[in-house]
Order: C-alpha cells, then sequence, then structure tokens
C-alpha cells in the first residue's frame, strides 16, 4: 500500500531533481545600481555569469556556486569567484530565512574609483579578510581590514597627491561600515560604504583641503562643496547583494 510519506518523499525527489537542472538564467536577475550581467549560463547550484559589471566596476566572468547543502539548513550560500579587470578576489554571500545575511571575502581586489560615469581615478582597494553578520534589524558582528592607494596616484586629477587611505570594517549601528580614512599636509579623506540586511548600500566620498585650486577640481568631478570651507561630499546607494 502506498502510504501518504511515500508521496511526499516523490514529490520531493522530483522537485530536487527539477532545481538540480533549472536554468541559472531563471533564478539570477540583474538589479539596478548592483549587479549587471550580460547572459547565465549553467544551473542555479553552478553558473558562470559573462561579462558582468558590479556596479561601476567591470568584473569580467564571474563564477557562482550554490550549496545544495546549506539549503536544507534553511539559507542560501553562494561562493562567487571574480577574475575581472576592476574586481578579483573572492566572495561569500549568504542569506538566511531567520533574516540573517552574511558577506565574508579573505581577499578582494578593487582598481581604480569611478567618480562620475565617464571618469575614475587610478589605483587599487585592498578588502582583507572581511565577515560582516547582519541581522534583520542590527549588525551583529564585523570585522576585517581596507587599504588603498588611490588617493596617491590621482595627483594629475587632483592637482596634489592624496594621502594613502586604511580602515576597517565595524558595526554601525543597524548596518556594517566599511570605512577608508587618510591624511598628508593638509589634505584628508574618507570613503565609506554602508551595508543593510535588506541587501542596500549607501556610500560617501568626502575630502577636505587647504588648497582652492584643488577644491575647484574637486568640484569639477563632481564633489559636493559643504558647509566647511575646503570640504566636499558626494553620495550614492547601491546593492550588495544579488539576491
Amino acid at each position: 500500500m502506498i502510504r501518504i510519506w511515500h508521496i511526499a518523499v516523490f514529490g520531493a525527489a522530483l522537485a530536487g531533481g527539477a532545481m538540480a537542472f533549472a536554468p541559472a538564467q531563471a533564478f539570477i536577475q540583474s538589479n539596478e545600481g548592483g549587479l549587471a550581467f550580460s547572459h547565465a549560463s549553467g544551473t542555479i547550484w553552478d553558473a558562470r555569469l559573462t561579462r558582468t559589471h558590479i556596479g561601476q566596476f567591470d568584473a569580467g566572468d564571474v563564477g557562482v556556486k550554490v550549496s545544495a547543502a546549506d539549503l536544507l539548513l534553511g539559507r542560501v550560500v553562494a561562493n562567487v569567484e571574480l577574475a575581472g579587470p576592476d574586481i578579483s578576489g573572492a566572495a561569500r554571500l549568504q542569506m538566511g530565512l531567520d533574516g540573517e545575511r552574511r558577506l565574508s571575502a579573505s581577499e578582494l581586489d578593487i582598481r581604480g574609483l569611478p567618480v562620475n560615469d565617464t571618469l575614475r581615478l587610478p589605483g587599487e582597494t585592498r578588502l582583507r579578510n572581511i565577515d560582516i553578520v547582519l541581522g534583520s534589524d542590527a549588525c551583529l558582528s564585523a570585522q576585517g581590514v581596507l587599504e588603498s592607494d588611490t588617493l596617491t596616484r590621482s595627483g594629475e586629477l587632483l592637482g596634489v597627491s592624496g594621502p594613502m587611505m586604511s580602515g576597517a570594517a565595524a558595526c554601525h549601528g543597524r548596518v556594517g561600515r566599511l570605512v577608508l580614512n587618510g591624511e598628508r599636509d593638509g589634505e584628508s579623506a574618507q570613503l565609506f560604504v554602508d551595508l543593510s540586511g535588506s541587501g542596500a548600500a549607501q556610500w560617501s566620498v568626502s575630502y577636505a583641503t587647504e588648497n582652492p585650486d584643488v577644491g575647484a577640481r574637486l568640484a569639477a568631478l563632481g564633489l559636493q562643496p559643504k558647509s566647511t570651507y575646503g570640504s566636499f561630499e558626494k553620495r550614492g546607494a547601491a546593492r550588495w547583494l544579488p539576491f
């Protein structure tokens, strides 16, 4: 006699088999201000995204592997491999049914810093041992270090060699904050990115200078003057979680 649990197990097996061969294109979607790609190939467990951009960064072809075992524990875990001209390294994204979100990366390298649609500053920003855990309404933990030589290599555009920048990841209220600071010869700069549990990100770049010529160049690059003399800022929004 066929029992009801036989039917349930058979149905679950059919559903699991269908998902195993489901095309990645049906599940991985581009989103405004975050992930964009021309084509997704493979399955939801092992996908490849071609001609990928993350915001304004060219990530090239990206590999995404989803852990089937973690799905049984009520969470989606995606291991992402990047080897593009603007961003390279590996990252792990995690989303749980309990609302917990997690971003971890042992090593990510970002080349260049876009300041508008057509211009970017040279240099490299390095993220090491990043691990940020976000709850539904609070940042639970954050660690990792950051370093950037972008401003020191942007003398031709800024009119002065800016400072080296360094910083760390830390909880900042409800968000996980990645922050870089630097100061040199009267020039100071700060860049931060706030990651929220919803998958949204807010970023800000600020620069303070005693040189009016440098201030004029910053304004030409699109940074807005602040109330404090010689201080400029630019803000924006993006997405860090593609699902």
